[in-house]
C-alpha cells in the first residue's frame, strides 16, 4: 500500500499491469509530472514493478490491491486521487465501482480489445456493459478495438486516441551498462520467448553458425525465471552460454538475458530481433514497437493477435519479416547476407512509429 503522504497539488492513480504497460505509460506519466501532478502507479506483476523502479523517478509505486471493495476503498482513501487511469484492458469490477462511488473520473487509456478478449466479454455482455458504463471515458488504440468496445458498451465517451506504445522513448532512461557485457559480432536477439520457442531458435542458430561464425544469439525469455530450462536446452545442444546475471563479459555464442528491464538496452546492440510468442496462437505475440523505435529489423511469426492492428500496419509497409518455423533459417540467412534489407526494414518500422506519435497529448487533452 502506498505511504500516507500530504502532497500538494493534484493526484493521478495510474494502473499498468506489467512491463509493457509500464513502458508505454512512461511518456504519459512524465506529462502529468511536468504539470505538477503527483503520480501513483500500481502494477500487478513483479517484473512490472521492477521496471517501474528502474525507469521512473518521483512516482509512488505499489502493487494493485485485491479486487475487494473494502480493500480498494482503503487504497482510494489513502491516495485520494483526482483522476484514475487504467491502461489497456483491465476490468476490476469492485475497484471500478469504488472509484465511481467516490465520484472520481475514471478512464481506460490505450484501450485494447483483441478478438479473443472480445469473444469472452461478449458472452457476459450484460455484466461488462454495466461495468464499462462506469468509466468517464474509454480511449481505444484503434478503430477495430473501438467497434468491439461499442458492441459491448455504446459509451458516449468512447473514442479512438491511439496506442501509447507509439510514444515510448527510444533510449533506456537509466542505462545499466549491459552493452559492455554483450558479445561482439552480429548479434541476433530472440525477445520475449516462451516454452517451445527457445529450442527451435537454438537449432536454427546452430544451423547458421557454420556459415556465419561471427553470428551471436541473445536469448531474452519473457519470464527470466525459466533460465534453468533454457540452460538445459543449450547444454543438450552443447552450446556454451553466458548468463547476464553473472555480470561477466560474454565470450560465448549465446548470451541469456535473465534479468528484467534491460531489453530496450539489449536491442541497441542487436541487428535482428526475432519476436517470441509470435509463432503460437496461444500466446499471440508481443510488442514490436520497442525494437522498431531503435530501427531494428523485426522477424516474427504470423500469430500476432495481441497486436493485430500494429502487426497489420507493419506488414502493409513491409516494415517487418513474417516467417514460419520451417522458413526461419532461410529468412535469417537472407537477412544476414543482405545488410541493406536489414537497414531498410528497420527504417520503415521507425517511420511507422514517427507517424503515429502524439497519443499522450491527445489523452491528456481529453482528461484535462
Amino acid at each position: 500500500m502506498p505511504e500516507r503522504r500530504t502532497r500538494p497539488g493534484k493526484r493521478v492513480w495510474l494502473h499498468a499491469v506489467s512491463v509493457g504497460e509500464v513502458l508505454s505509460c512512461t511518456p504519459l506519466i512524465q506529462r502529468f509530472q511536468e504539470r505538477g501532478w503527483a503520480v501513483f502507479l500500481s502494477t500487478t506483476t513483479e517484473s512490472g514493478f521492477a521496471t517501474a523502479q528502474k525507469r521512473l523517478s518521483g512516482v509512488e509505486l505499489f502493487f494493485f490491491p485485491f479486487d475487494f471493495w473494502f480493500i480498494c476503498n482503503r487504497f482510494l482513501r489513502r491516495i485520494d486521487p483526482d483522476v484514475v487511469l487504467i491502461c489497456e484492458v483491465e476490468i476490476w469490477p469492485s475497484f471500478i465501482w469504488c472509484v465511481q462511488r467516490r465520484g472520481k473520473p475514471l478512464y481506460l487509456v490505450s484501450g485494447r480489445m483483441a478478438e479473443k478478449d472480445f469473444r469472452q466479454y461478449r458472452r457476459f455482455k450484460w455484466f461488462f456493459s454495466h461495468v464499462l458504463s462506469m468509466f468517464s471515458g474509454l480511449f481505444m488504440q484503434n478503430e477495430a478495438y473501438t467497434e468491439r468496445m461499442h458492441a459491448l458498451c455504446p459509451h458516449p465517451g468512447l473514442k479512438t486516441l491511439g496506442n501509447l506504445k507509439f510514444d515510448a522513448v527510444s533510449e533506456p532512461v537509466n542505462p545499466t551498462g549491459i552493452g559492455e557485457l554483450m558479445p561482439k559480432g552480429l548479434n541476433m536477439c530472440a525477445a520475449s520467448t516462451h516454452r517451445g520457442d527457445e529450442l527451435r531458435i537454438v537449432k536454427v542458430f546452430q544451423s547458421l553458425r557454420g556459415e556465419f561464425p561471427h553470428l551471436r544469439l541473445v536469448l531474452a525469455p519473457r519470464h527470466p525465471q525459466r533460465k534453468s530450462e533454457i540452460v538445459r536446452i543449450l547444454e543438450m545442444e552443447h552450446i556454451p552460454y553466458t548468463l547476464r546475471s553473472e555480470k561477466n563479459y560474454c565470450r560465448t555464442p549465446v548470451f541469456i538475458l535473465d534479468t528484467v528491464g534491460e531489453l530496450m538496452e539489449v536491442y541497441q546492440h542487436c541487428k535482428i530481433v526475432i519476436m517470441g510468442g509470435s509463432f503460437s496462437r496461444e500466446v499471440g505475440g508481443h510488442n514490436i514497437i520497442e525494437p522498431a523505435l531503435l530501427k531494428k529489423c523485426i522477424v516474427c511469426g504470423n500469430h500476432m493477435e495481441n497486436f493485430e492492428d500494429i502487426y497489420a500496419r507493419f506488414k502493409r509497409e513491409d516494415a517487418l519479416i513474417t516467417t514460419t518455423w520451417q522458413d526461419l533459417a532461410q529468412d535469417l540467412r537472407e537477412l544476414i547476407q543482405d545488410k541493406e534489407k536489414v537497414r531498410r526494414t528497420g527504417e520503415k518500422a521507425f517511420a511507422i512509429i514517427r507517424k503515429n506519435r502524439g497519443v499522450s497529448d491527445r489523452i491528456l487533452a481529453e482528461i484535462l
